[in-house]
């Protein structure tokens, strides 16, 4: 978690001129901290600009389901990456990449991974982003595909360097929106793995935010009848209500708040003949909220937050949640 923040906040205050040009500082919208036992995961992308257009950085991750395949957990990767950017296609900038890393669980091997992809600017730092990417390794083979965004922590005036609190009618969005992959290991077991996230918050009136967070998670099996389960899908919703703590530093919103949590989760066994899925309603539950943004730049903040759920509200997380990750300031 410090590591993250210190890389985070170093590399917002490294700032040197226009945007994908030589020592520029990008960090991928994805990033990001998620502790709820026992789903804990981290991710982290980002780089800087050798030359123009041409990117150098790191990926670091820990997850039990993000990588190759769907059926090994508590993994842990880290990759170095080169990316290409070419000239602007009607404002795409389409790009290329390839990143070679080492994968670790029960054992450790190297992984090579393509990717293809395009980037469309919105403002000044913030790009929206979509990729193709294709790994490789002698154990497991993936292609997936992801829809979010790229910030750029470069090219901003001293002026625009120091927020300032959030106001009314402005809106907090998550940086991530959604990954599908389709992943092949050693043994032939196919999944199919696919996340999707909506987080939006909303500044109603000073000192009040409304915002809703709708999360969507399925994991397949398909061609081993054997692995239980074998298909598993789950969406959550929630609605929150948040108060910002009045302070005297335009840096920093902490804030607290009250939530309402409802989902439902479906399930099929590997060993049903008829695949008949099992659903299971995930009951209403009350939570608390807890958290600080901070703004690293008038556009770009960092989000951590805390949500004590007041009961179990999943089969496969409990009842406390701790994220740390970028989001989106518009308006």
């Amino acid at each position: 978690m410090r590591f993250l923040l210190f890389v985070l906040l170093l590399a917002a205050w490294s700032a040197v001129t226009a945007q994908h040009r030589q020592g520029d500082v990008v960090i991928d919208g994805r990033s990001s901290l998620r502790v709820d036992a026992p789903e804990d995961d981290f991710y982290f992308k980002g780089g800087g600009f050798l030359f123009d257009r041409l990117l150098l950085g790191v990926i670091t991750r820990a997850d039990n389901e993000r990588l190759f395949n769907t059926r090994n957990n508590g993994r842990l990767r880290g990759d170095l990456f080169g990316r290409y950017y070419f000239g602007e296609r009607s404002g795409f900038i389409p790009y290329v990449e390839l990143g070679v890393g080492a994968v670790a669980d029960s054992g450790s091997y190297l992984a090579l991974q393509p990717m293809v992809g395009a980037e469309y600017r919105f403002s000044p730092g913030v790009f929206g982003r979509v990729s193709l990417g294709y790994a490789y390794s002698s154990r497991s083979q993936a292609v997936t595909l992801e829809v979010g965004s790229l910030i750029s922590l470069s090219g901003w005036s001293n002026k625009e360097r120091i927020p300032e609190r959030l106001e009314e009618g402005q809106w907090v969005l998550n940086g991530h929106l959604a990954s599908l992959s389709l992943s092949e290991d050693g043994d032939d077991v196919y999944g199919l793995y696919g996340w999707a996230q909506v987080e939006v918050d909303r500044v109603l009136r000073p000192y009040l935010l409304v915002g809703v967070d709708l999360r969507y998670l399925r994991t397949t099996y398909l061609y081993d009848p054997q692995l239980e389960p074998a298909d598993s899908a789950s969406v959550t919703g929630a609605l929150e209500a948040k108060y910002l703590v009045p302070v005297r530093n335009n840096f920093v919103d902490p804030y607290a708040g009250l939530g309402i949590l409802y989902g439902v989760s479906q399930r099929v066994s590997g060993t049903d003949p008829d695949r008949t899925p099992s659903w299971e309603t995930i009951k209403i539950t009350p939570y608390l909220a807890t958290g600080v943004y901070f703004h690293l730049t008038e556009r770009i903040i960092l989000n951590s937050a805390v949500n004590r759920y007041l009961r179990d509200y999943s089969p496969i997380e409990g009842k406390w949640r701790i994220e740390i990750g970028l989001a989106l300031r518009v308006g």
